[in-house]
């Protein structure tokens, strides 16, 4: 008897199979493979990084069109590209199918994968490109997980031979920068990203070098001194490419721990003339007018009705959050923010709806959600759900949510005469107002 085999038909592929810098590359997902997350009633995006061969980066998203039985994308490859990292989702919550994911690597037209398109192959990448010397970054992350006992000695000896170049390339300067920073000589690597900004600051390799330091800088024991000087040196940077990605997604990523508030609001404000459709600025600058209790109230709505409206309309997976961790967080955050909005407008009703599903939304509501939702029912003249939602901020943390309750306790009884009874017996704990200071 003679069995024949059937190959399963992939859920994700693309042509041609040798794709070519300058080319068009077709993306195929075939919601029939037997294995795909997606069904051919479905919107399918794909997210696209495109990394050339200078280390320079380019995100954008695509909606796939239904071709028949499978979908299609066309990507026009620039005439640098070198690699390809592409993601599909639909935008329902958290629907990634992380099994179709695709990394591509682009050729010369000498059939040789161009510069950086193996750049997650150190071996092979430095072989075709040894003076590659950005993947050296790659290669001691990696190193610095799978072997802590070692990894400093291999380190600093790639860093001795490296340091023997006569070369000045952002790549260099980049590999530079992060071995000192994991061999532990953080002023060395601080003055090596200080000449990066000043040489090289549009370059990728220039972000990236500053977005390592200050990462290590807070896994690590903190440096003031340096921190200070870090925090100087990047709000500099990006305030010198404010309709750069690079520092979108450093100003994103970091936020009010390191950038000022002027900062933040010049780099929002360029960022959303570049991607109107990104509801991460509007965020960012809405967080930080509320942080200053500016009393632009009308605007501070915009803003967040904006950052409401995209988020769930799924345009926050299309920018980064590819697999929806953050949306939830985020959108539970500004339903807070316009609760407050409205608070402060003695829209109580407005302000209710809006803090119930900030709560609703947030598996760990935090106190100053449950401490609004208690200033709004107590505004509403119901002491009852405002005491339970200040009991409810006293259990998550808040230092004066006691004042709160008592005030309620003292309208509903008509005096203050047994009320720490009355609250050990609610919170069921010892816990003294000390515990909260």
């Amino acid at each position: 008897m003679f069995f024949i085999s059937v190959a399963k038909p992939q859920t994700s592929y693309y042509h041609p199979e040798i794709p070519e810098a300058g080319k068009t590359l077709e993306i195929v997902y075939n919601p029939f493979s037997g294995e795909s997350q997606f069904s051919i009633n479905d919107d399918v995006y794909i997210i696209i990084t495109e990394i050339d061969q200078e280390g320079e980066r380019l995100s954008i998203y695509q909606k796939m069109e239904k071709e028949k039985t499978v979908f299609v994308s066309n990507i026009n490859l620039s005439a640098k590209s070198s690699f390809l990292q592409i993601y599909f989702i639909t935008l329902s919550e958290n629907s990634w199918d992380t099994k179709a994911n695709l990394r591509i690597s682009v050729f010369n037209e000498d059939g040789v994968k161009a510069r950086n398109g193996n750049h997650y192959d150190f071996g092979e990448e430095i072989k075709n490109y040894p003076d590659n010397y950005a993947v050296y970054r790659n290669k001691w992350f990696l190193e610095k997980f799978q072997k802590p006992g070692t990894y400093k000695s291999i380190i600093k000896g790639d860093l001795d031979r490296l340091l023997q170049v006569r070369d000045t390339s952002a790549g260099l300067l980049l590999a530079h920068s992060y071995g000192y920073l994991l061999l532990e000589e953080k002023q060395k690597s601080y003055d090596i990203i200080e000449k990066m900004v000043r040489l090289y600051p549009e370059k990728a390799y220039t972000f990236d070098a500053v977005s390592l330091f200050i990462n290590e800088l807070f896994s690590s024991r903190m440096d003031a001194v340096l921190f200070e000087k870090i925090i100087s040196l990047t709000e500099s940077l990006v305030l010198k490419k404010t309709y750069s990605p690079y520092a979108w997604d450093l100003v994103g990523t970091f936020s009010t721990s390191i950038f000022s508030d002027s900062c933040i609001s010049v780099v929002c404000r360029d960022w959303i003339k570049s991607q109107p459709d990104n509801p991460a600025p509007y965020y960012l600058l809405s967080l930080i007018l509320s942080k200053q209790n500016i009393n632009a109230y009308s605007y501070r709505k915009v803003l967040v009705d904006k950052f409401i409206n995209l988020t769930l309309s799924g345009k926050l997976r299309l920018y980064g959050d590819v697999g929806g961790k953050t949306n939830l967080p985020k959108l539970s955050y500004g339903y807070y923010l316009l609760s407050e909005i409205y608070f402060a407008e003695n829209n109580f009703v407005e302000a209710l709806s809006a803090i119930q599903t900030a709560i609703g939304l947030n598996k760990d509501p935090n106190d100053r959600m449950f401490l609004l939702s208690g200033n709004i029912w107590f505004g509403l003249s119901n002491y009852r759900l405002a005491e339970e939602s200040y009991f409810n901020a006293w259990s998550s943390g808040s230092a004066n949510a006691k004042e709160k309750i008592l005030l309620c306790y003292q309208i509903t009884h008509n005096d203050t005469t047994g009320f720490e009874g009355y609250f050990l017996e609610k919170t069921k704990t010892d816990l003294t107002d000390n515990h909260r200071e």
